[in-house]
């Protein structure tokens, strides 16, 4: 992928995401498809597969809408991005991703488990049947390849997969090495990975061997500034 066009980057600050055209080529994506149907056959180490296993629960069922910028313990969450990439088309009927159209100038509500949600996932406290909410929400339409850029502000959910076909999706966040951490919570989780080399003191460092165990935890109330 490319340098991002102006439109591109305004779209992204008014909205709080914005659709990249074909970013992964048809070659890419098959050696994704074949890597995730590996993984689903139990080709993945022990350490992960409580990710593995919820994974492909939440591809069934309706997650909440949160904010990503709740989960992380490191700053500016302007400088950090969501990445969505579909190696299948998406729409609807198999759970694409939803946003909700400028809500990255919101701050970040206080989350909390909601029963009857998927695995208890964190809502943000407010928006579950916010009629205003729900009729500003955008489902996206995209073919495989096509890339969403959001805001860790940005209230977004997934449906559940209604269809008898596959979902995959890679997903992932990145930050700038120029964040910092806000706590001594554990880093080590989120396996950072330096794309240009360069490192900050006192910032987000990258790890040689990052933790692939998934952090859990039910029955609290999360709150954000």
């Amino acid at each position: 992928m490319g340098s991002l066009s102006r439109e591109q980057i305004e779209h992204y600050e008014e909205h709080g995401y914005v659709v990249v055209p074909g970013v992964l080529s048809g070659e890419d994506m098959q050696r994704y498809r074949e890597r995730a149907r590996a993984i689903s056959l139990g080709d993945v180490p022990e350490e992960a597969r409580n990710r593995v296993v919820q994974d492909i629960a939440y591809a069934k069922g309706q997650l909440p809408v949160p904010k990503d910028a709740l989960y992380f313990p490191f700053e500016p969450h302007d400088r950090c991005v969501g990445v969505w990439i579909p190696l299948d088309p998406v729409g609807e009927a198999n759970g694409t991703l939803t946003v909700v159209p400028g809500s990255q100038k919101m701050k970040v509500q206080r989350h909390g488990f909601r029963d009857g949600i998927n695995f208890g996932a964190l809502a943000a406290e407010g928006i579950e049947g916010n009629a205003e909410f729900h009729e500003r929400a955008v489902a996206l339409d995209l073919p495989p390849g096509d890339c969403v850029l959001f805001a860790t502000r940005t209230l977004h959910r997934t449906g559940g997969n209604r269809t008898n076909g596959h979902r995959r999706v890679i997903t992932l966040h990145m930050a700038s090495a120029r964040c910092r951490p806000t706590s001594d919570t554990r880093l080590d989780e989120y396996g950072f990975t330096s794309v240009r080399g360069d490192t900050f003191e006192g910032c987000l460092q990258p790890l040689e061997r990052p933790s692939l165990q998934l952090a859990t935890g039910r029955g609290r109330r999360m709150d954000r500034a």
